[in-house]
């Protein structure tokens, strides 16, 4: 028994698993260009450690920039951009040494401060690379930051600008400068909002021209204020039959004069050429409406309004039949259609016809 016992117990020793000792001789912070393992974060200005991928998102990484070794960037403007938001942020302002297409080498702008960044054009791309970086800084805060420039806030703010173009400059100057953390005088914030009110303007015009089909609609109506008058207004329509207020403007009564000067500014912005050739202008038949067409958009299809039509119509000509008749002849989509649906019209009634 005490045999066949310590058999046993030397099978079970054979058995055991031997377990391999080994140091872990490897730098976790290598240096860049060897095959060791790298840092996956950075640490910010508030002190947390933040994950850092290796190619940087202009859309998402702009909001809060940080850098690191071999992070890739598509254009050398991104990384400017990236760069200026980082250094406002942070409250410091840096010196380029180098600043082309395919290299860009920036120090702190402060005294003995060891913050340097290299970036270059990486081979067989036309992305660029940062092959050097010491984030350490020595500064105090900037409050007047000279990084912070016009084009800077206009791209910052214009957003915020465009839903709130009534601010006043003093609001939007503290504003500006609570956002940001640096600085911003009341004539910066009054050059950014005019300038990001023309950047909004031109990109609303060039998608009206680009994207609108070449049907307009006008109309007037009366204005109930105690001033009166009369409020013209312009619609449009996209290619997903998406209707758009494209101008509007307050006169003091409908006539041709008034309609002429509307129409003239119309075509002005929207680059109306050749009398209105390969336009259409829908309306409701407004006082003075038909000859301001004949004077500006000569060459322009005019249609009118057949809901209006039909209030006039049902009026000489009441009744479901002649109503649905009338409008079977509005949506005829071709010429032979439309003649068949008239003829049928003559039939029922010769004076409706005319």
């Amino acid at each position: 028994m005490n045999q066949l016992h310590t058999e046993l117990l030397l099978k079970v020793e054979v058995l055991e698993p031997q377990v391999l000792e080994f140091e872990d001789n490897e730098d976790m912070f290598a240096d860049n260009g060897s095959n060791q393992e790298q840092p996956d974060y950075i640490i910010n200005y508030d002190g947390e450690q933040e994950e850092v991928g290796n190619e940087f998102n202009p859309k998402t990484d702009i909001k809060r920039p940080v850098f690191k070794l071999d992070m890739k960037f598509g254009t050398v403007q991104i990384l400017r951009d990236a760069l200026k938001e980082m250094a406002i942020q942070g409250g410091w302002e840096y010196v380029f040494i180098k600043n082309d297409k395919v290299r860009l080498r920036v120090i702190c702008k402060e005294d003995d401060c060891p913050f340097e960044l290299f970036a270059s054009k990486m081979q067989h791309e036309n992305s660029l690379m940062i092959k050097g970086y010491n984030p350490k800084h020595t500064y105090t805060r900037k409050f007047n930051n000279s990084m912070v420039k016009l084009r800077y806030l206009t791209a910052k703010f214009k957003d915020q600008i465009a839903l709130n173009d009534a601010w006043k400059t003093n609001s939007l100057a503290k504003i500006m400068s609570a956002k940001i953390r640096a600085r911003v005088s009341t004539q910066m914030a009054y050059k950014a909002n005019r300038a990001a009110l023309l950047e909004v303007e031109g990109a609303l015009k060039n998608g009206i021209k680009a994207g609108f089909r070449s049907v307009i609609g006008l109309d007037g109506a009366h204005l109930k204020i105690c001033f009166g008058g009369q409020l013209l207004t312009t619609v449009g329509t996209d290619a997903n039959n998406t209707s758009w207020v494209v101008a509007y403007a307050m006169v003091e009564f409908e006539s041709k004069d008034s309609w002429i000067w509307f129409l003239e500014l119309l075509c002005k912005v929207l680059e109306i050429k050749e009398d209105g050739a390969g336009w259409v202008f829908l309306s409701d038949k407004q006082k003075g409406l038909k000859s301001a067409f004949e004077e500006v958009v000569l060459s322009a299809h005019i249609r009118f309004c057949v809901r209006h039509m039909w209030t006039n119509f049902t009026k000489l000509f009441p009744g479901k039949v002649m109503k649905d008749q009338m409008w079977k002849c509005a949506k005829s989509t071709i010429l032979p259609y439309y003649l068949n649906d008239m003829e049928e019209m003559k039939a029922l009634d010769e004076d409706a016809y005319k």
